[in-house]
């Protein structure tokens, strides 16, 4: 599912990361608690604009979709840079 930012998605595919979901959680489970902790920890920022998170459950060939997942999270600053916080938002759910 993708959220947020008017930005052709071919571009932000550079930030898609390949994640093991961590138990005991679902990949259902998992993908609400990434996305809000995406929107919490990209508001924290003084600039913050807009953000975006997409997650797709299972790998890139979309298997192991009980076990793996893609998906990143990145936020639009006021000066129109994009920063990545996909890997920030993954080490507070403990999915490093």
């Amino acid at each position: 599912m993708v959220y947020g930012l008017p930005t052709p998605q071919s571009q932000l595919d550079k930030y898609k990361v390949l994640v093991e979901v961590p138990p005991p959680l679902t990949t259902a489970t998992f993908q609400q608690d990434f996305d809000r902790r995406c929107l919490t920890l990209a508001k924290q920022s003084t600039s913050y604009q807009e953000s975006d998170s997409y997650f797709q459950q299972g790998d890139y060939a979309n298997q192991n979709l009980d076990t793996e997942a893609v998906c990143y999270c990145v936020v639009r600053l006021s000066n129109g840079s994009i920063v990545d916080l996909t890997h920030d938002v993954l080490a507070s759910l403990g999915a490093v």
